[in-house]
C-alpha cells in the first residue's frame, strides 16, 4: 500500500442555542427532508452551469454544515458533508450514498432513517457563530461508520480487490477542537479501520465516539490521515451530541483523555482529578475498580474479550461513562 499522508478538513459549526438540559442531542439529521435521489450533497440545488462549483450550507438542529457541488461533463462531483438515506449495503462506487451499518438493514444510528456522510476531497473554510448562552459549550460524542463503499474496498469486497487492507494499513479520522476560529491543540482519533499494532478490524456499524477531550468547542475540525491514498476518504455521522458546562471548574472535571478507542491491550485516561474509576461490561458487570485515581493512569485489558465495555469516572461532584471497544 502507498505510505502517503492525507489530510482534509470539514468543520462542523454550531449555531447559536440555549441549552434547557446538560446532554443534548444536537443533530440526528432527522428534520431534514432527503431529495427522492435518497441524499442531498448540492446536486438538486446547482444552477447547472457546468464546471462551477457552487456552496451549499443547510443546518440541522444546531449543527452548521456545507458542501460543494460541481458539475462536469459525464461526470460531476462534491466535497463537504451530504445527507441520506440510503441503505444500499451491496453498491461499492461514487454514486452510493449509504453508511455501512445495521447489516442488512443499512440507515441510520439506532434505525433511524437520516445520517450524514462526509466526503474530504478538500479544505472546508467556515466563519464561527460564537454567540451561544447557557455555558460553556462541549462536544459530548457522536457516532461513525464507514461508507459502503470505503467498507468495501478495504475490505477487498468493491469488485476489484485491489484496495484489500493488510497488515500496516490504517484509516482514521482526527477530530480538532476549534475555538475562534483557532485551533486549542486538543485532538481525538478514531480508527475506521486498523491493521497496525496486532489489530485487524474494519469499522462495519454505528460506533460511539467519545469526544469530550476536546474540551471547550465552537466547532470540530475532522481530517484523516491513511495508509491507501486510493482509500475512498467517506465516513458517516449520526447523533452528534452536544454538553453544557457552567463554569470553568466543571469543563475541567469533564476534560478526561480516554485512548486508544478501539483498543487491544490497554487503555490510558489522563487529566484525572480525585475521581474513582470503573470498568464493567455490557451486562453492568464490574470488571475493574481503582479508587482515588489522579493524574494518569494505564489500565491493562489484555486479558478481556472483544466487545463494549464502559469506563465510569466519578468525582466528586459529576459520573462520567465512556464507552470503549475491544
Amino acid at each position: 500500500m502507498k505510505n502517503l499522508l492525507l489530510t482534509a478538513i470539514i468543520i462542523i459549526v454550531f449555531s447559536h442555542f440555549c441549552a434547557i438540559s446538560q446532554n443534548v442531542v444536537i443533530t440526528d439529521f432527522e428534520d431534514l427532508i432527503v431529495p427522492e435521489e435518497g441524499y442531498f450533497n448540492g446536486s438538486t440545488q446547482h444552477s447547472g452551469t457546468i464546471g462551477v462549483t457552487e456552496k451549499f450550507v443547510f443546518q440541522s438542529i444546531n449543527g452548521t454544515f456545507r458542501v460543494f457541488y460541481t458539475p462536469e461533463n459525464g461526470y460531476d462531483y462534491w466535497s463537504g458533508t451530504a445527507y441520506s438515506n440510503q441503505t444500499d449495503l451491496n453498491t461499492a462506487d461514487w454514486t452510493n450514498f449509504s453508511s455501512y451499518s445495521n447489516y442488512p438493514n443499512g440507515g441510520g444510528c439506532e434505525n433511524t432513517e437520516n445520517y450524514a456522510i462526509g466526503y474530504m476531497f478538500d479544505k472546508d473554510t467556515i466563519q464561527f457563530d460564537v454567540s451561544y448562552c447557557c455555558g460553556i459549550q462541549i462536544a459530548n460524542g457522536a457516532y461513525f461508520t464507514n461508507s459502503t463503499w470505503a467498507y468495501h474496498y478495504m475490505n477487498g469486497t468493491d469488485g476489484t480487490g485491489n484496495g484489500i487492507y493488510e497488515t500496516g494499513d490504517y484509516y482514521k479520522l482526527i477530530f480538532k477542537s476549534m475555538v475562534n476560529n483557532q485551533y486549542t491543540g486538543n485532538f481525538v482519533e478514531f480508527y475506521l479501520a486498523d491493521f497496525t499494532n496486532g489489530n485487524s478490524y474494519i469499522i462495519d456499524n454505528w460506533t460511539w465516539v467519545d469526544l469530550s477531550a476536546l474540551g471547550e468547542t465552537h466547532g470540530i475540525e475532522i481530517s484523516y490521515q491513511t495508509s491507501d491514498d486510493f482509500t475512498p476518504a467517506y465516513y458517516c455521522v449520526d447523533n452528534l451530541t452536544l454538553d453544557y458546562v457552567a463554569n470553568t471548574e466543571n469543563l475541567n472535571n469533564k476534560y478526561f483523555n480516554i485512548y486508544p478507542n478501539p483498543f487491544s491491550d490497554f487503555i490510558k485516561i489522563e487529566n484525572i482529578e480525585e475521581a474513582n474509576i470503573s470498568l464493567s461490561d455490557i451486562t453492568g458487570k464490574v470488571i475493574l475498580e481503582k479508587k482515588n485515581c489522579s493524574g494518569n493512569i494505564e489500565l491493562q485489558l489484555s486479558n478481556l474479550k472483544s466487545g463494549l465495555y464502559f469506563i465510569n469516572i466519578k468525582t466528586k461532584t459529576r459520573t462520567y461513562t465512556h464507552k470503549i471497544i475491544k
